[in-house]
C-alpha cells in the first residue's frame, strides 16, 4: 500500500512539474521521500530527491536545489540530467569549480553516449564559469572545443552561438582582433541564415570591441547598422541600446553637442518603453557628457537621478557605475574629499560582482583624487605625504589587476597608471622611479599605436581626432608623446642636478 501511494505520490509530482506548477511538485516530491526514508525504499527516495531538486532548480530557489541534488547523488549513481541541473546550481550561487567538475561528468557520459547536443552544452557550461573565475586560457579553450561541435552538428543557431562565445571570451582574455574576427563570421553566418534578433546581437558586440579599441568611427556605422534592423524589428530596447552607444561613442571623439542628441533619444525611448534601468544608464551618460561640455551642474543633477533609478531597479553594475561619473564630476568641480567619497562607494559594488574592469578604472580615478590632494597640501605636511602615500598604494592596485587581466579595456587604465604613478614618484621626489615609470608607459604606447593627447597626455584611440574631451584644447594623433616626454625630460634633468 506504502509502495503505491509512493508511487503515486511520486508520479503526481512529476505532473505538476510537467505543467509548471513547482511548489506543488516539491509538496509532493518531499512527502515522497518521508515515505520512502520510512520503509527504506532508497532508489525512490533519491529518484524524489532529484525530482524535487529540478524543480527548485526551474523556481531559481539554488541553495534548496544543492541540498535536494546533493543528497540525491548519495543515494543513486548519477546521470546527466542530474549532474547538469546540480552544476547549474552550483553556478547560480558563485560556486564555479564545483559546477566544473559536475559539467566534466556531464561531459564524459555525453562522449560516451555520443550525445553531441549534450556535450556541446557541458563545454559551454564550462567555459562561461572558467570565464567567471577568470581563467581566459581555459574559457577559450572550452569555447573552442563548443565552436568545433557545433560545426560538427550543422546546425548553424548552435554555431551562431558557438562563434558569438568564442568571441567574446577572446575578447575578455585580450584578443580582440581575433575576437572581431569570430563575431565577424557569426554576423556572415546570421545575414545568411536571415535571422535578424542574432544579427543584432552580433553587431552590437562588434560595435562594443570598436569602441574598446578606440574604434569610433567602426562603432558608430555599427551602431547605425543596428538601429536600421531594430526599426524593422520594432525591437525598441535594441534600437535605445544603439542610440546610447552612439552617444558614448561621439562623446569619446569630442562631438558632444551630437553625443547628448543621441542620449537623449535613447532616453525618450527608454522612457517610452518603461525600461527604468536604460533611463537610468541614459542618465548616467549623459551626466559623463554634459561634464565634457563643462556643465558640471547638469551633470552632477543628471547622475544623482541614475544613482537613485539603479537603486530602484537593484542595477548594482548601473549604480556602481554611477558612484563613478559623480565622483568624476566632484573631480572636475576640485571636490577631492568628496570625490573621494563617491569612489569609495563605487569600489566595493565592482568587487562583489567580480568586475575587475569597473575596479581598475574607479581605483585608478580614486588614485588621482589622492594625488590630487598631495599636490595642493603643503609641502612636507603629513596631509601630503598620507595622501600621495595613499595615491601609490591605489595606482599600484590598479597595476596588479592590469598585470592578471588580459582584457583590453583594462590594459588601457594600465597605460594611464603608468603615468600617474609617474607623476606621483617625480612629486615625491622619487625621479628614477619617475623615469622607470614614464618609460614604461611610453613603451607600451608606441608598441600598441595608440595616441596620446598634446595637452593633457590621456591616451585615446587610433583615429584622428580633434579635440580631446579631456582638456578641450590640443590636438592629437597617432604617437604624439610631447607631455609624456616632456615629464620624462624634467625628471631626467631633476635627478642630474643633485
Amino acid at each position: 500500500m506504502y509502495l503505491i501511494q509512493l508511487n503515486y505520490d511520486t508520479d503526481l509530482g512529476l505532473a505538476f512539474h510537467s505543467l509548471g506548477n513547482y511548489p506543488k511538485a516539491i509538496e509532493l516530491c518531499d512527502k515522497a521521500v518521508s515515505i520512502a526514508r520510512v520503509f527504506g525504499y532508497v532508489p525512490l527516495e533519491g529518484m524524489a530527491c532529484a525530482n524535487m531538486g529540478f524543480a527548485f532548480v526551474y523556481m531559481g530557489k539554488h541553495g534548496e536545489a544543492i541540498d535536494a541534488l546533493e543528497q540525491a547523488l548519495t543515494l543513486l549513481a548519477g546521470w546527466s540530467e542530474l549532474y547538469a541541473n546540480l552544476a547549474d546550481a552550483y553556478q547560480h550561487q558563485g560556486n564555479f569549480a564545483r559546477s566544473i567538475e559536475l559539467n566534466s561528468k556531464v561531459l564524459d557520459l555525453s562522449q560516451e553516449l555520443g550525445d553531441k547536443q549534450e556535450e556541446l552544452a557541458a563545454y559551454e557550461n564550462i567555459g562561461t564559469c572558467h570565464g567567471a573565475m577568470q581563467d581566459h586560457t581555459s574559457c577559450v579553450a572550452a569555447f573552442e572545443r563548443a565552436y568545433d561541435i557545433a560545426k560538427d552538428l550543422n546546425d548553424p543557431s548552435c554555431e551562431i552561438r558557438a562563434l558569438s562565445a568564442l568571441g567574446l571570451s577572446l575578447f575578455s582574455a585580450g584578443k580582440s582582433i581575433d575576437a572581431i574576427q569570430y563575431y565577424e563570421q557569426a554576423l556572415a553566418l546570421t545575414q545568411s541564415e536571415g535571422d535578424k534578433k542574432k544579427e543584432v546581437e552580433a553587431l552590437w558586440f562588434l560595435g562594443h570591441i570598436f569602441n574598446s579599441l578606440g574604434q569610433f568611427g567602426r562603432s558608430i556605422q555599427v551602431q547605425h547598422q543596428i538601429i536600421q534592423i531594430s526599426r524593422e524589428l520594432k525591437d525598441m530596447s535594441a534600437e535605445a541600446r544603439a542610440f546610447g552607444s552612439l552617444g558614448v561613442a561621439h562623446r569619446s571623439l569630442g562631438q558632444l553637442d551630437i553625443a547628448i542628441e543621441y542620449l537623449t533619444q535613447c532616453k525618450i525611448i527608454a522612457v517610452a518603453q518603461g525600461d527604468a534601468r536604460m533611463v537610468g544608464v541614459a542618465n548616467c551618460n549623459l551626466g559623463n557628457a554634459y561634464n565634457s561640455t563643462g556643465d558640471h551642474s547638469k551633470a552632477k543633477q543628471m547622475i544623482e537621478e541614475s544613482i537613485l533609478i539603479a537603486r530602484s531597479v537593484d542595477d548594482r553594475p548601473g549604480e556602481g557605475r554611477a558612484w563613478m561619473s559623480l565622483g568624476e564630476t566632484c573631480l572636475h568641480l576640485h571636490e577631492y574629499l568628496q570625490s573621494i567619497k563617491m569612489f569609495e562607494k563605487a569600489v566595493p559594488i565592482c568587487m562583489a560582482l567580480n568586475d575587475e574592469i569597473g575596479e581598475a578604472a574607479i581605483k585608478m580615478q580614486l588614485g588621482a583624487s589622492l594625488m590630487y590632494i598631495a599636490i595642493n597640501a603643503e609641502a612636507g605636511s603629513e596631509e601630503r605625504l598620507l595622501s600621495a602615500e595613499r595615491a601609490r598604494e591605489t595606482f599600484l592596485q590598479v597595476k596588479a589587476i592590469a598585470d592578471g587581466n588580459p582584457h583590453a579595456a583594462v590594459q588601457s587604465v594600465k597605460i594611464q597608471v603608468y603615468l600617474e604613478l609617474s607623476k606621483l614618484s617625480y612629486l615625491q621626489k622619487r625621479e628614477q622611479e619617475a623615469i622607470d615609470y614614464l618609460e614604461e608607459h611610453l613603451s607600451i604606447v608606441v608598441g600598441l599605436g595608440r595616441a596620446l593627447c598634446a595637452g593633457c597626455g590621456q591616451v585615446r584611440g587610433d583615429e584622428l581626432m580633434l579635440t580631446c574631451s579631456k582638456c578641450k584644447v590640443a590636438r592629437y594623433c597617432n604617437k604624439v608623446i610631447y607631455q609624456p616626454l616632456f615629464l620624462l625630460l624634467r625628471a631626467i634633468a631633476t635627478l642630474c642636478l643633485r
